[in-house]
């Protein structure tokens, strides 16, 4: 056997080992799941597959190049080149995923996109399984002649006399290279200077820029052996170019590996739990696990240390907008506007139009309201912060939690962009609504829930939701999409409201945008948020069940297979649930054909103007048990209706999440689930908006109303 054999065994089996251990921890440790576990779980399978083509083309390496007997067309060839080509173009796709990853998870740390993530793994995947079945059914067009290379029996048929294939590659690992020397920068520049990373800056995040820049030198690697292996010149063919090129290809891949693997192996609560399994495995006695913290320590803290920053800068956005949005719009007129007759329907759309070109509401954020309540070690660090622009005089005890110098004029960078103010805060007066933005939104009493909020990753929707320690108020984050789609129907909507003064939409009372790049001017990153009533107005204890309907029952139904004895307050009921323990709503029957009048006309108003998605969402409160618990008597919500037959208990009702509209993502949502189904008729959450208003009064509200 040649030393060329010995090297390429040695090589696979350190591989497999470190890519094998890469997919066991994902599989067994559901923690290590999380981003981006699951771009290291994908590379450690592509790398599994590199390591068996090694394995396979192995006995190769110790046969003498025949040109008269060379099994290039062969099935076995072709089989160990489509092994080859997966495990290449699957880690090189996920490589450029990694290095997105990476800038997203350090820099958009607010909210998360399950989608996205949902959509790029089946980009990755597609991609990799049709460039290589391509590969492997075109072979014999590909090739050309026979390339002396390693293998000398199964050769490398991608990489040949067809000038398009070289040309492609350079392109391609070209701009991998720019992509993660970017990444590389990105991470520096993002990580906030203070003093506990500041001392730790040359080895914060060391472990993914590690594997970054292995793959960057494998990339150059690969430039400069495909240069080679295409040259026609003696020159570039050296005697022992094959030996050369197989050791430093295979040192390249076995490193990234290696470094993939390290990254599991310094998780604290990783080790401990591979240590417990292999004491179980040797020990089968019980023996108590010792709980640890899941601490990927510096890339989760720089992440939660940067959300708490955006958190912070919300609230202290709401903060100065409403201490100062009464002045702004000349409080006194809007009050005699009020108080003189009801909305004017007819005059809203004329000036609604006028406000969204020109009268939009812009503030540049406080830092005093930015750092209320930070802790001694928050202080500590808060005092360094240069990339931060902190102010150190507002870091003493009596915090100045009012604005003294908010700025409004055009030209100025703003932090906070609040989208008609004039209208919005109008349907407040409207509404007989006061709020107190500076107790519901104060950083001081919601310290605890920005604290809680800094360790959650946005749920299943990925969306931010705060609900104020008074549980008045929420925000939530909207896309690009949803905010486009609520401008273009804000006449609409505002005559709808003014039409109907008790719908029971759940109304918009703010939109605003805010702008992170005060945080590190590399961000770029634009939060949407919208100002909503909480329906509850209560804590979570008390809220006994909550249904969230559409009006269909295809995967409407959230306790199919769980335990008979679960507690219905901690998760969300749908459709076939509410039928199967409610049947119908228990309360006067005035109120009940309010509501089911107040509905239709609610769904109505989505059809005309292409709506759909919307939920029912109903909420059974324990409102006597809720007063026993508070020292003060507290206002019923106008949505809040007592049940008939279940004393203190109140239904909250509300119409949530309608701004998606009819498009092509919608469309493909039908299709598709449908197609799985294999049943065209199926009557799927996704319909057009007729459809879905349709099925929305009769299946639902003339349903459950009677």
């Amino acid at each position: 056997m040649s030393q060329k054999f010995y090297t390429l065994i040695a090589f696979a089996c350190v591989n497999v080992v470190c890519s094998s251990f890469i997919v066991f921890t994902y599989l067994a440790w559901k923690a290590g799941r999380k981003s981006p576990g699951d771009i290291v779980f994908a590379l450690g399978l592509c790398q599994l597959s590199t390591s068996i083509y090694w394995m396979m083309s192995s006995p190769d390496v110790n046969t003498p190049s025949n040109p008269d007997n060379n099994l290039n067309d062969s099935s076995y060839c072709k089989w160990v080149d489509f092994t080859q080509n997966l495990g290449f173009l699957g880690q090189f796709i996920y490589n450029f995923a990694y290095c997105f990853t990476m800038r997203q998870e350090i820099t958009n740390v607010l909210k998360t996109n399950a989608k996205f993530k949902l959509l790029l793994h089946s980009f990755c995947l597609v991609f990799t399984l049709c460039i290589s079945l391509i590969l492997f059914a075109f072979q014999p067009q590909i090739q050309q002649r026979a390339s002396q290379t390693i293998m000398n029996k199964c050769v490398n048929t991608i990489i040949l006399e067809r000038n398009y294939l070289p040309l492609a590659l350079y392109v391609f690992e070209f701009v991998y290279i720019i992509s993660a020397l970017y990444t590389i920068w990105y991470f520096y520049q993002n990580l906030p200077n203070d003093v506990t990373f500041r001392t730790n800056k040359k080895s914060s995040l060391i472990r993914y820029v590690m594997y970054i820049i292995s793959t960057i030198f494998l990339s150059c690697f690969t430039l400069l052996s495909t240069f080679i292996q295409t040259s026609e010149h003696p020159s570039y063919q050296p005697a022992n170019l094959d030996t050369v090129m197989m050791i430093s290809t295979c040192s390249f891949y076995t490193l990234g590996s290696g470094i993939l693997c390290y990254q599991r192996v310094k998780n604290p609560a990783l080790l401990r739990k591979i240590v417990n399994m292999v004491h179980k495995a040797f020990y089968p006695q019980p023996k108590k696990e010792v709980e640890i913290v899941d601490v990927d320590t510096q890339f989760i803290e720089v992440q939660k240390f940067i959300r708490m920053f955006q958190i912070r800068s919300v609230l202290a956005g709401i903060i100065q907008y409403f201490n100062n949005i009464e002045e702004y719009l000349d409080n006194a007129q809007l009050e005699e506007n009020v108080e003189k007759s009801e909305f004017d329907v007819d005059r809203t759309s004329q000036l609604l139009i006028q406000a969204r070109a020109t009268q939009n509401y812009d503030v540049t954020l406080n830092d005093n309201l930015i750092r209320e309540t930070l802790s001694e070690e928050q202080l500590a660090i808060a005092k360094t912060l240069e990339k931060y622009k902190l102010n150190n005089q507002a870091l003493n005890k009596e915090f100045n939690f009012y604005v003294k110098e908010t700025q409004y004029t055009k030209g100025k960078n703003p932090m906070m962009f609040a989208l008609a103010p004039k209208y919005f805060y109008y349907l407040f007066k409207f509404d007989n609504l006061d709020i107190d933005a500076h107790d519901s939104f104060s950083l001081e009493k919601n310290a605890e829930l920005i604290e809680n909020m800094i360790n959650v990753d946005g749920g299943k929707s990925g969306e931010f939701f705060f609900f104020s320690y008074d549980n008045k108020w929420i925000l939530k984050t909207i896309t690009d999409r949803e905010l486009n789609s609520f401008r273009q129907r804000m006449p609409e909507y505002f005559h709808h409201m003014s039409e109907y003064r008790k719908s029971l939409i759940n109304k918009i009372y703010g939109i605003f945008s805010y702008d992170m790049n005060y945080i590190s001017s590399s961000c770029g990153i634009i939060y949407h948020m919208v100002l909503m009533r909480n329906i509850s107005q209560v804590p979570r204890p008390f809220v006994k069940r909550t249904f969230d309907m559409k009006g269909s029952e295809v995967a409407r139904e959230a306790l199919k297979g769980k335990p008979k004895d679960i507690d219905l307050s901690k998760i969300t009921l749908k459709d076939v649930d509410f039928d199967n323990l409610e049947k119908w709503i228990k309360i006067e029957q005035s109120q009940s054909d309010f509501v089911k009048f107040q509905l239709i006309k609610d769904a109505e108003f989505f059809k005309n103007t292409y709506l759909l998605d919307y939920s029912l969402l109903i909420m059974k409160i324990d409102w006597g048990e809720y007063q026993g618990n508070v020292d003060r008597l507290v206002d019923l919500p106008q949505n809040a209706y007592p049940s008939q037959e279940e004393p203190n208990i109140y239904y909250h009702i509300a119409i949530i999440d309608y701004l998606q509209e009819w498009n092509l993502s919608k469309m493909a949502e039908k299709a598709s689930k449908q197609l799985l189904a294999m049943n065209p008729n199926l009557n799927v959450s996704a319909q057009t908006p007729e459809i879905y208003a349709y099925r929305f009064i009769n299946n639902l509200v003339n349903k459950i109303f009677r």
